[in-house]
């Protein structure tokens, strides 16, 4: 038992790192379940309650950051209210028809282009709107991605230390145990 919830743990963090690239998966959330599952297996010794309670709230920091960096980087390439409106529902409808990368990029942009121009902004100042939305998202998908390579790299070394110490602590024993065999 002890061996399928390492597996199930480990696949949980390496499927949901890949899900920090590939839209259609929640990639933060998986391997914080991966991580929940170590936790379980190790009746939550490593990582502890607390470890798990503050990566929790850390991907929660960044979900919101997601929803509000999107809108700021189309403010911040000249875009108006209305033009951020557009971007943050182009981005919520982009992530439920999640079929693709291109879908997420796309629907942010149009959707600030068309929020803008709703607004009598001129085409070339909406579409330097829906660049920035666009911009916003690359920036999100970067910082998920390295997030998730982090906690990733954390997992995997905890995961190891703590069995190189577990072999190390028997090492004597194991010893005595075969030259012992009669």
């Amino acid at each position: 038992m002890e061996y399928a919830l390492i597996v199930v743990a480990i696949s949980l963090v390496f499927i949901g790192l890949i899900g920090t690239i590939i839209p259609a998966l929640p990639g933060l959330p998986l391997i914080w379940a991966g991580f929940m599952v170590r936790g379980f297996q190790t009746d939550f010794t490593e990582p502890t309650v607390a470890t798990l309670g503050f990566l929790g709230v850390l991907i929660g920091f960044f979900y919101l950051g997601q929803l509000l960096t999107t809108p700021l980087a189309t403010k911040l390439s000249g875009g108006t209210k209305s033009g951020m409106i557009g971007a943050v529902i182009g981005l919520l409808i982009g992530l439920v028809f999640a079929a693709s990368i291109i879908s997420l990029l796309l629907f942010p942009l149009v959707g600030a282009i068309l929020g803008e121009l709703s607004s009598g902004v001129s085409r070339t100042q909406a579409l330097k709107s829906g660049i920035g939305a666009v911009v916003g998202f690359l920036v999100n998908t970067a910082v998920e991605l390295a997030l998730g390579l982090a906690l990733t790299a954390y997992f995997v070394i905890q995961l190891l230390r703590s069995y190189v110490a577990r072999m190390i602590s028997n090492f004597p024993f194991s010893i005595i145990r075969y030259v012992a065999k009669p």
